[in-house]
């Protein structure tokens, strides 16, 4: 069953990739996109994942324009985002855009049906209609971002868990390391239910298979780039050095909102501060309420909330994730939609009042983690 389900889905890749050669859809690829194309660009051509001088001479090259005409974002992430990506770095740049948005929303919905387990085939496809429509769903797509995978792990992971499946439990918290800084709570919070369940059969296989996942993730990385750990860790150097950082214009995180509010600047120092601040508060709630003590899927929304507050650097796009809490939660579709609908209605006052309103649903969210268990 499970080598059908992996053909099926080498068949669909194989046939989106047909369509984002042939298909007339004009996709950006000039912005976030373009860090990971660099990335999978450089190592068709045998550049190191974290040489920013030569990813940015390749896609010049690719691009017909000159190393100065464009701004490349540093690649921060780890290096199996990357190769498990690679074959993008073959694809002329407005293809590979249009296949990558075709496996975001791919990855969006697969992860929407897995967190919907349970209700009805009807149900399912308008949350999942409606989840399209969401707001930060739309930006991450146009800007290539690379939440996507996270939603399917969590996903993979909430299903895997109810169902005892092994590997896709495993599967799912692997997903979570593409991108940590997003990632590392609810994949803490997954390990943290593994753990606590270690005496049963399944929880022990799926921490094995975790490891086997990680290994294989690691491993390869060392086989592609032996020194991945220290060029990754001199990339995040040199990204948080930049004064793009230092004064986040873009950010919409719980600490730069807030430290807009206080001083007038989105400064990431103040944001820090406040961040760590919120965080402590959380976690303190979640230790009064004996997190550890709760269902998988409570500790997981809890853990994908808690994230979302405390982390410093985060972007609209970045609350696809709250679609984890507004799934589990099995609210009325009504009630859903008007959820849905909300930072549409600050849409019309600018990117700046988007912020609050995606900052005050992760807090009502919260509150209703602290309250009651999902259905």
């Amino acid at each position: 069953m499970m080598w059908r389900k992996t053909g099926f889905a080498l068949l669909a890749i194989l046939a989106l990739t047909g369509l984002a050669f042939w298909l007339p859809l004009d996709v950006p690829y000039g912005m976030d996109f373009s860090m990971l194309y660099a990335a999978d660009a450089g190592l068709c051509h045998g550049v190191g994942l974290y040489d920013h001088a030569g990813q940015q001479s390749v896609l010049a090259a690719l691009q017909g324009v000159h190393e100065t005409d464009f701004v490349l974002p540093f690649f921060v992430y780890p290096p199996w985002y990357a190769w498990t990506t690679f074959y993008l770095g073959w694809m002329p740049p407005a293809a590979a855009a249009r296949l990558w948005l075709f496996l975001s929303l791919g990855m969006i919905l697969a992860g929407g049906w897995l967190l919907n387990d349970g209700l009805d085939a009807r149900q399912r496809a308008v949350r999942l209609l409606w989840a399209v429509l969401w707001l930060p769903t739309l930006g991450l797509l146009v800007v290539g971002q690379y939440v996507p995978p996270l939603l399917l792990g969590l996903g993979a992971f909430t299903f895997g868990w109810r169902r005892r499946k092994p590997w896709l439990t495993a599967l799912g918290l692997a997903l979570l390391t593409f991108k940590p800084h997003v990632g590392a709570l609810p994949l803490l919070a997954g390990l943290i239910v593994l753990w606590a369940a270690r005496q049963t059969d399944f929880s022990r296989r799926a921490l094995g298979r975790l490891g086997v996942a990680l290994a294989v993730l690691t491993g390869v990385s060392f086989l592609v780039q032996p020194d991945w750990i220290a060029g990754y860790w001199q990339a995040l150097t040199m990204f948080r050095g930049q004064s793009t950082f230092g004064l986040c214009e873009q950010c919409s995180s719980v600490g730069v909102v807030l430290a807009r509010a206080l001083t007038g600047l989105p400064r990431m120092d103040a944001a820090l501060g406040l961040s760590a601040g919120l965080g402590v508060l959380a976690v303190g709630g979640l230790i009064w309420r004996r997190a550890w003590r709760w269902s998988a899927e409570r500790l997981i929304v809890a853990a994908v909330l808690v994230g979302l507050l405390m982390n410093p650097y985060l972007m609209n796009y970045d609350y696809l994730l709250l679609l984890v809490p507004l799934w589990l939660y099995r609210r009325p579709l009504w009630q859903t939609g008007l959820i849905l609908l909300l930072p549409w209605l600050a849409l019309p006052f600018g990117r700046l009042a988007l912020s609050p309103v995606l900052v005050l649903l992760a807090f009502w969210f919260l509150g209703e983690v602290l309250r009651d268990d999902p259905a």
